[in-house]
């Protein structure tokens, strides 16, 4: 898959069962965005459906022109098992997987509303911050990991991990609920999380983080009097996003020739990418540095 002309991530179907679902988050500099499948030689490419969303521009702080966020995984912890949550929940239309693990996590939820600061860069919804989980054995940690999952093009991709948390328990004055969040048993942010009541509160890096595995571990510190909860989860391996598209102007002419004429050539996708194999048909580009390809002949 390609997002306009930047590698997006590739796709193997490999049971006719099993549903594939992908995300990117990324910034569009044009009018217009193409998604391109492109064929790898296993098999003839398709897709089923196709989802636009817009986001705020001060959401997701990590995406900029250069780079852009491919969701591993979003998870909704605490949530009914059977269900996820999107639209309307979630007024942007992101999808929530439940994770439910019984026999290591005790779930907590609330009907009372929980609170997302106005100028949040993530905006889980509040459907999601309802519930929460905590370990059920008191003392233990809440710990989770994943393999890093290499690319065609990035045989070590880099991470963003952003984790959600609100108390969702009116704790009596002598009780202490506050933790450490580790990263192969480093500290992976310096502060202690202290949950507020009833707000939402995330923790998050700037910075992709590569690694050759990953374990997070939530760990009380010495003064908790209660274990750790985390309400919410999202994984996002990076891309760059710095190949340029064919020029506007160009696009916008090539696209009047094939409608004039009726031209049934594979003229499909950006014309002069992505890179110097995918023109299209009878098109010659030229390809400068910093500046978007040129149409020179057709």
């Amino acid at each position: 898959l390609h997002i306009g002309v930047n590698f997006w991530r590739t796709v193997n179907i490999s049971s006719p069962f099993a549903a594939k679902f992908v995300e990117v988050i990324v910034v569009v500099p044009d009018d217009y965005v193409q998604v391109c499948l492109i064929n790898t030689g296993a098999g003839t490419p398709f897709i089923s459906g196709l989802d636009l969303r817009p986001l705020k521009k001060t959401m997701y702080p990590q995406v900029t022109a250069a780079q852009g966020l491919v969701l591993l995984t979003r998870f909704n912890f605490g949530g009914d098992e059977n269900t996820g949550i999107r639209y309307p929940d979630d007024p942007h239309d992101r999808m929530w997987f439940p994770w439910v693990n019984s026999s290591s996590w005790t779930e907590i939820s609330t009907t009372r509303r929980v609170k997302y600061e106005a100028d949040s860069p993530f905006e889980a919804p509040m459907a999601v911050m309802q519930t929460a989980i905590r370990p059920r054995n008191a003392s233990h940690n809440i710990e989770f990991d994943w393999e890093p999952q290499p690319q065609a093009n990035d045989p070590s991709p880099g991470y963003i991990i952003i984790m959600h948390f609100s108390e969702l328990q009116l704790l009596p004055s002598n009780a202490v609920r506050e933790f450490y969040i580790n990263l192969n048993g480093k500290l992976l942010n310096r502060d202690v999380m202290r949950p507020p009541y009833l707000y939402g509160q995330a923790s998050y890096n700037t910075f992709a983080i590569r690694k050759s595995y990953y374990i997070v571990s939530l760990n009380a510190t010495a003064n908790s009097t209660l274990p750790p909860i985390i309400n919410a989860l999202e994984l996002f391996s990076v891309i760059p996003t710095t190949n340029l598209s064919t020029n506007s102007q160009d696009v916008s002419a090539i696209l009047v020739i094939k409608a004039k004429y009726q031209v049934h050539k594979n003229w499909m996708g950006d014309p002069c990418g992505p890179g110097t194999v995918m023109v299209w048909d009878s098109l010659t580009c030229s390809y400068a540095i910093a500046s978007p390809p040129r149409i020179t002949r057709v």
